[in-house]
């Protein structure tokens, strides 16, 4: 459909052609050249540009057209669309029409050439196309995001940037040097827009840079990388106690910050022991170490104990250590298992003990109370049986008295083990 916009384009055209045809002092067309100066120009997009067409005889009456379809502006007259961008200027001294377009864009890009009318084609005079070329400074379309990691995983950014010719990219960290995709900390796309960081670090921590650039500028955007460094906690404790004994474990962090606890089998200990009276947690007022006591070891205490620290990241960012209690049991053994005795008077005692130890030597028993070792004669009230196939005394009293009561102690290679015997009279 043919606006009246176009239809007064058209007469506009006809009647300049007219004119020009008419005018009695036109030159000989015949012998008129015409041509553009620049002949080609590259503009970045927003900024201006002109173009001159000169002509050998002048004056005259031209028209300017794009990509030889579109007329632009006839004479002084402005044609196109774009008549807030587009004006003319004329120096006939020069000879030169020129043509100015403001605020260029991409879609201006394109050839330009000035031309005269002719009542016949052979008669038609233009200049050679110029060609412009627009290119656009790089936008960003995507920008990298701030990345919150925790030590050990990967860290991934993106950029994308609009822009002509396409934008190339170069990532930078935060001291600004150019990253190497070479290295095998860091990895980059082919299109350069992914930068990814491998085994994150607390050395990491900073900002990283993305910059797209062209032939018509450049542009940078940046993004913060933090990083979680998980709790670090102190080295575990080996410990070795006896039945009875008291051991304390102690942990703390070292770096970085968390919540401490104590488990045992994939328990609280704090639930599990709830009123346990052996087995206490508290935490140390000055230091804030978290102490783990368990007193009167028990056979079943033997094993391992674990501290775990909780991050910030809750179970992502857990740490834990684990401490380890051996009971160390007795090379001499006594039975009945105890450290006091308790014996009417007048009634038989016997006391067994036992050299456990492989290779070990036959125990014998002492009398601390009247310093002595026990004789082996049966004849005497008290006396020591070996048996020296097992390695076992057996202490007998064969009537115990009152002055009878007192510490033995049974004695073999170095190591002793006690009881009290209490004579009571009823």
């Amino acid at each position: 459909m043919v606006t009246l916009h176009t239809v007064i384009e058209i007469c506009c055209l006809v009647i300049l052609r007219l004119q020009l045809l008419s005018a009695q002092d036109t030159p000989s067309l015949v012998k008129q050249q015409l041509h553009v100066d620049p002949s080609d120009a590259t503009i970045v997009s927003g900024k201006s540009v002109t173009f001159a067409c000169f002509a050998t005889q002048h004056p005259v009456t031209l028209t300017w057209v794009k990509d030889a379809i579109y007329a632009l502006a006839i004479d002084r007259f402005i044609v196109s669309p774009e008549k807030s961008r587009i004006s003319i200027s004329v120096n006939e001294t020069r000879g030169s029409y020129e043509l100015h377009i403001a605020d260029v864009q991409p879609g201006d890009a394109g050839k330009y050439h000035c031309e005269l009318a002719a009542n016949l084609p052979s008669e038609h005079v233009a200049s050679e196309p110029a060609k412009m070329t627009v290119i656009v400074e790089p936008k960003f379309q995507a920008q990298p995001q701030d990345f919150e990691g925790i030590e050990g995983q990967v860290a991934m950014f993106r950029c994308v940037a609009d822009g002509y010719p396409k934008p190339q990219y170069r990532w930078y960290d935060s001291s600004r040097k150019p990253i190497d995709s070479t290295e095998s900390k860091y990895g980059i796309s082919p299109s350069g827009e992914y930068l990814t960081v491998y085994e994150l670090v607390e050395a990491d921590v900073g900002e990283f840079s993305c910059e797209a650039s062209n032939q018509a500028g450049r542009a940078e955007t940046r993004a913060r990388l933090t990083v979680i460094v998980p709790p670090g906690l102190n080295e575990g404790q080996r410990e070795t106690r006896e039945h009875g004994q008291e051991v304390t474990f102690v942990c703390h962090v070292m770096r970085g910050d968390g919540k401490l606890s104590w488990w045992r089998n994939g328990r609280h200990v704090e639930e599990a022991n709830e009123g346990d009276q052996r087995i206490s947690v508290k935490t140390h007022p000055e230091t804030s170490h978290l102490h783990l006591t368990i007193h009167k070891i028990e056979k079943g205490d033997e094993g391992s104990w674990a501290c775990a620290a909780v991050g910030r990241k809750g179970k992502d960012t857990v740490t834990t250590v684990e401490h380890h209690l051996t009971i160390k049991v007795r090379p001499i053994v006594l039975q009945p298992s105890t450290q006091l005795m308790s014996v009417r008077v007048g009634q038989e005692m016997t006391m067994s003990c036992q050299n456990i130890r492989a290779g070990g030597g036959q125990p014998s028993w002492y009398d601390t109370k009247y310093g002595v070792v026990v004789t082996d004669d049966p004849k005497k009230r008290v006396f020591v049986r070996f048996n020296t196939s097992i390695l076992t005394s057996d202490l007998i009293i064969s009537e115990v008295a009152p002055e009878d009561q007192g510490v033995f102690c049974c004695v073999t290679d170095g190591d002793m083990n006690c009881f009290m015997l209490l004579a009571f009279i009823k």
